[in-house]
């Protein structure tokens, strides 16, 4: 009998060992090329058509794309398309975009089917340069496919007619085309690709192969194909080039593979397309070659996207029907590496596939269907290592796999053994032996090394037997026994010497037995203690020493247990116990104080359903969840959270599915497969997003970009705005350039001058403002990354809105000058009236003088009268001069006046009241100054026109003298006693024109003299005048105030008005329906009345 060395030796050579080799190739391709996960980006998603061509980031961060329809620039979120329009000359020349580039100046270039094009994003136009056959210096050909500026900022354009260099002496373009028996001109007509080497040589890729342009800068050495060399290019029609970091020549070919050039002899190494080995080059047709930061060189193919490897074979990367991770086209047409290293695939009928290595940081495991060495089954449900470190995965409708690590495939274990596979359960014990729990079928126990198993059910003649045939959980204790949780009927205990089992069930008479709830899961603690979950009875802490259980349920007081339903239970290095619940999210028990302290979702959870817990080497918790995964610090209490986004099988994850493998590795799983990856690869993106401000928009409009529009250049460039008064409903829109998960970017702004506090935006990158006042104003916006690394710099914008003429500050200046000079005018009056009435006094004094002289007789008479009318001119200058140092109101103006009149007249007190004409049908005095009196409440007192001495006084106009006072009329007092009054005058104030504007009672407790009496009559017309000026400035201050309450009274009016005339036609339209439906009914009626007659 041959040995089986001697059977895999004799089959080595047969067809049917070959074709399972290639087979076994072909399928450990597919595993290793499928670590890469994509990102599509196509019509669905916004670009403009699904045949790209091109990529490009430029020098802000935005990622530009080319199409075979149009020009995409992207932001992270999304697409803003650049197509041609026939009727602007300033948009793009041509659809078909093959190639973008940017210059110094940040202009972007673009090769299209239609010319060559640049676009200045500050006026958000295109130049447009095209073939001109009138033009010798025009480009040698609209069908541009490429655009490169050399170290010495020179314009090359290759063309479907030679290759063009601009040069600005003649404002336009040399051309290098290719001359029939000339070798030193361009190989080929079809030029494809430039390249300037690190010894600034310029290689050109043509379809006659690839020339070098010599040192005169007019000819050209060229490496071609040629039949009898094997060593010489594969084919002279050629695609693209590349210089790697070693500085190797890569030439692609259109349809001969990959030749790498030595520039010093002219050989070629060649790789092309092998169909029998996977390991070759994916496609001979080579679009694109490009190398990422770690030098691995990658290739776009006609079928496939291609990484070579250092030994000089491929990986190739392709299509997976059914799986949306893999690329979304084998046609790739371009691939081009980020600031970040992120890999941006231009595909064929695919669009954009993007790959970032550090995006999907948790490997996923699930089924596939092309590949038989996946998962069985995508519900995985349970994990255990045997002695040798294998991984052990149970699934709830596949059986039980078993993981090869060195060649990554997972092998069907007790296959066919099982009558049925849903396994929820998987445990080992001492002996090697593999011990399942099933849903319905009870506990299996399997010998891998016989392949044999031994099935245990329920028995219920058999007390010694399984006690439920519905399995949750399997448990190996420190002492090696396998206890059992079921789900209705308690928890069981294997026996090994009797090959039985023990049973913990409820007792309806024992209420220190298990209660009669499922047992969902089963953890044994550092002191031996087994904690058992249940679905709705809290926790349950067994001795399995004394066979004794406590219990532990939520009872809704502070510190107690958060839910009684239970998904899972944990002790962590620092001996701290923690628990997972279903709705009552994270607990964590203190031994000590017999306390629980709960996390939930406020606090940073993504969920309130814990169903794993398990520890990484930095002694953080990792947690899953029904949304996600968390990272948890527990010293820190803070929360990273993972979703799906972020490379998990899905935000659902299912309870027992989680597992802390011995080379550290965690596993988590749930419906769609398992996550298991090195918790310290997960590393966080620590790079500050760019923030833009990226669209301004006036009365949700567009605002167009020119010399006389409000925005003279690009939002994105623009730091001043300014705005008429009119103009104040306006938007901004804004991005961060972070490409990771972009939906998890989170933007604050604020609008200084309006705002005090930054308001949180969320995830939301647009606000509007609405009626903000004339004023200056700054917006700003920052923004974090999908981490939550904030940009606090982010970006600015200067708002200036001006106000209306009449809220200017030299409205309001001229206002105030015309007020203050209307007041300087008034005074000046004044004191010229003063002025002339001292004159006319002292000619009357002359005048009496020369009387005196001659007549001795009066001279002590005139003497007299001359010191009386200087005592009256002296009061009146001092009186005017009291009344030129008010500048207050009428009430203090008043005052001021009264105290100095009396003071002067040398009276004892004295009231002043001034007219009150406001309501022409309310005329009255009112009392706005008292001197001496005792009774305050006389101020402000109203005092009828004719009534009381005042009142008659007034409507008399004349002054009056009264001499018998009542004793209880008023009383004069001081410290020293109170005594009447002799007199009270009555004083009419009256101006020049006659018309009296107050009264003024002044009371004497000695006579009033003549002099008193013509002081007091002169002084009063002086009085009067300034009653009238501070009333007139009073009038003017509130005519100014009515005038603008009269101009928003008619604006409200204005709306009102409108509101009203939309009621109307409201109305008229209801008549109009309602005439319609009464002349129909007329017109039945009268139909009916035909009928019937």
């Amino acid at each position: 009998m041959r040995s089986n060395s001697d059977f895999h030796r004799s089959k080595k050579n047969t067809p049917l060992f070959k074709f399972l080799v290639v087979l076994c190739c072909c399928f450990s391709e597919v595993c290793l090329a499928q670590d890469m996960r994509f990102d599509h980006f196509g019509v669905e998603q916004g670009l403009s058509q699904g045949n790209a061509a091109a990529a490009y980031q430029d020098r802000y961060g935005f990622i530009w794309i080319g199409t075979e329809d149009g020009l995409n620039l992207y932001d992270g979120y999304s697409f803003t398309v650049f197509r041609n329009d026939p009727r602007d000359s300033t948009s793009i020349s041509n659809n078909n975009v093959k190639w973008i580039t940017q210059d110094q100046s940040g202009n972007i270039w673009l090769a299209t089917l239609g010319g060559l094009n640049m676009y200045d994003r500050n006026k958000n136009q295109f130049t447009r340069f095209l073939y001109d056959s009138l033009d010798a210096n025009s480009l040698t050909s609209n069908e541009v496919t490429f655009v490169f500026f050399d170290s010495k900022k020179r314009l090359w354009v290759s063309t479907g007619a030679g290759l063009n260099l601009y040069d600005s002496a003649i404002n336009g373009f040399k051309h290098f085309l290719p001359v029939a028996g000339q070798p030193n001109r361009i190989a080929g007509k079809i030029v494809r690709h430039v390249l300037e080497d690190h010894q600034h040589r310029l290689w050109v890729a043509t379809d006659g192969g690839v020339s070098m342009l010599n040192s005169d800068e007019n000819t050209f050495t060229t490496y071609a194909h040629d039949p009898t060399n094997p060593r010489s290019l594969s084919s002279n029609n050629l695609i693209s080039l590349y210089e790697d970091q070693s500085n190797s020549l890569w030439v692609g070919t259109f349809d001969t593979g990959l030749n790498k050039l030595n520039p010093q002899d002219g050989t070629v190494t060649r790789y092309q397309h092998n169909p029998a080995d996977p390991t070759s080059l994916g496609n001979n047709y080579i679009y694109a070659i490009a190398q990422d930061a770690s030098g691995a060189l990658w290739l776009a193919t006609d079928g496939a996207l291609a990484k070579m490897n250092a030994n000089g074979t491929f990986t190739n990367y392709r299509k997976v029907e059914g799986d949306e991770t893999t690329l979304s086209s084998n046609i790739i047409t371009g691939i081009y590496f980020d600031n970040d290293q992120r890999m941006w695939a231009s595909t064929r009928f695919g669009g954009i596939n993007v790959y970032d290595k550090g995006k999907f940081g948790f490997p996923h495991i699930r089924h596939l269907n092309h590949d038989p060495y996946s998962i069985a089954n995508n519900t995985v449900t349970n994990y255990v290592e045997d002695q040798q470190g294998q991984l052990y995965i149970s699934m709830d409708g596949g059986g039980i796999n078993r993981l090869d690590r060195e060649t990554g495939r997972y092998l069907a274990v007790a296959k066919g053994l099982f009558s049925n596979d849903k396994v929820l359960a998987i445990e080992f014990d001492n002996n090697g032996e593999l011990w399942a729990g099933n849903w319905a079928d009870g506990l299996h126990r399997f010998d891998p090394k016989t392949n044999k198993t031994r099935h245990y059910l329920h028995d219920p003649s058999n007390p010694r037997s399984l006690s439920d045939n519905n399995i949750f959980d399997l448990l190996k204790d420190n002492d090696g026994n396998i206890w059992i949780a079921t789900y209705g009927r308690g928890l069981n205990r294997y026996n090994t010497a009797t090959d039985d089992f023990t049973r913990y069930v409820n007792d309806p008479s024992n209420p220190q037995s298990i209660p009669a709830s499922p047992l969902g899961f089963l953890y044994q603690d550092r002191q031996g203690m087994i904690w058992i979950a249940t679905e709705r009875n809290g926790l349950i802490i067994m001795d399995p020493r004394t066979e004794t259980f406590q219990f532990i349920r939520a009872t809704g007081k502070p510190g107690g247990l958060s839910s009684n339903a239970i998904f899972v239970i944990f002790e962590d290095s620092k001996n701290r116990v923690w628990i997972g619940t279903d709705g009552g999210g994270l607990n964590r028990y203190d031994r000590k104080t017999k306390t629980f302290e709960a996390y939930r979702t406020h606090d940073g959870l993504p969920n309130d359903a814990v169903v794993g817990i398990l520890e990484d080497g930095q002694q953080q918790l990792w947690l899953s969840t029904n949304k996600g995964l968390s990272r948890f610090n527990p010293e820190k209490k803070t929360f990273k959270n993972f979703t799906v986004s972020d490379g998990l099988q899905g935000n659902q994850f299912t309870r027992w599915s989680f597992y802390k493998t011995t080379r550290g590795e965690l596993i988590f799983g749930g419906t769609n497969g398992f996550n298991m990856f090195d918790p310290s690869a997960i590393k966080g993106n620590e790079k500050k997003p760019p923030v833009y401000i990226t669209d301004f928009r006036l009365f949700n409009k567009p605002v167009p970009i020119g010399e006389k529009e409000i925005l003279k250049q690009h939002i994105l460039f623009t730091k001043d705005i300014r705005l008429s008064y009119e103009e104040n409903i306006f938007s901004f829109e804004f991005t961060a350039l972070n490409y990771r998960q972009p939906e998890k970017n989170r933007y604050q702004y604020i609008m200084e001058g309006f705002q005090d506090e930054w308001i949180d935006a969320g995830n939301e990158r647009k606000v509007s403002y609405t009626n903000l006042s004339p004023g200056e104003y700054t917006f700003r916006v920052r923004a974090s990354n999908n981490d939550g690394v904030w940009n606090e710099e982010g970006a600015s914008i200067h708002i200036t809105i001006v106000p209306p003429f009449w809220k200017t500050w030299w409205f309001n200046t001229l206002l105030v000058v015309s007020i203050v000079g209307g007041a300087i005018w008034l005074f000046r009056y004044q004191r010229r009236k003063a002025k002339r009435q001292q004159a006319e006094l002292k000619a009357i004094i002359e005048e009496q003088t020369s009387e005196v002289k001659k007549q001795n007789a009066e001279i002590i008479k005139k003497a007299e009268q001359e010191k009386i009318q200087a005592w009256i001119s002296e009061g009146i200058a001092h009186i005017s001069d009291v009344i030129s140092k008010q500048k207050g109101s009428l009430n203090e103006f008043s005052h001021e006046v009264l105290k100095a009149l009396l003071k002067y007249v040398r009276a004892q007190q004295g009231v002043m009241t001034v007219v009150n004409r406001e309501d022409p049908s309310d005329e009255h005095l009112e009392v706005l100054a008292t001197y001496g009196v005792n009774r305050e409440h006389k101020k402000h007192e109203r005092i009828e026109i004719g009534a009381g001495l005042i009142g008659a006084s007034y409507k008399d106009g004349e002054r009056k003298i009264v001499t018998n006072i009542p004793t209880d009329y008023l009383k004069i007092t001081s410290g020293l006693g109170e005594a009447t009054p002799a007199r009270l005058l009555l004083l009419p104030l009256r101006t020049d024109d006659g018309d009296i504007l107050g009264v003024v009672e002044i009371a004497f407790l000695t006579e009033i003299t003549a002099t008193v009496t013509e002081f007091l009559d002169k002084v009063s017309s002086v009085i009067a005048l300034n009653i009238h000026a501070v009333n007139l400035s009073h009038k003017t201050t509130l005519l100014l105030q009515q005038a603008k309450e009269q101009t928003e009274e008619l604006r409200a009016q204005e709306e009102e008005m409108r509101q009203n005339m939309e009621e109307l036609e409201a109305t008229q339209e209801e008549f109009r329906r309602r005439e319609f439906e009464f002349q129909k009914r007329i017109e039945q009626l009268e139909e009916a009345l035909r009928r019937k007659e």
